[in-house]
């Protein structure tokens, strides 16, 4: 995906966190850490979207971001198109 190796601990775990908020029922006095670490979570990958964006690799990030400037009609929620995959890696 491009993510770099020393960042794949913490990427798990903040996995985790969305996990428990998405599907399970976090307990009232977990919610706040868990809400703070999908933030968390968020940021970083926004981050790294817009890396990807200005310095490309050879990487799944990357290739989907190339996919979508060539059609940038990709944004399409309704199709297997890129946007929603961006979007995804950016607020999971």
């Amino acid at each position: 995906m491009g993510l770099p190796e020393e960042d794949h601990l913490r990427l798990k775990c903040w996995c985790g966190y969305r996990a428990a908020l998405s599907w399970g029922r976090p307990d009232p006095a977990d919610q706040v850490d868990i809400a703070t670490n999908i933030a968390a979570y968020r940021a970083y990958l926004t981050k790294l979207v817009e890396q990807k964006a200005t310095t490309r690799g050879d990487d799944l990030a990357s290739d989907l971001l190339a996919i979508h400037d060539e059609d940038p009609r990709a944004a399409d929620p309704g199709g297997d198109r890129v946007d929603p995959v961006l979007a995804e890696l950016r607020r999971a």
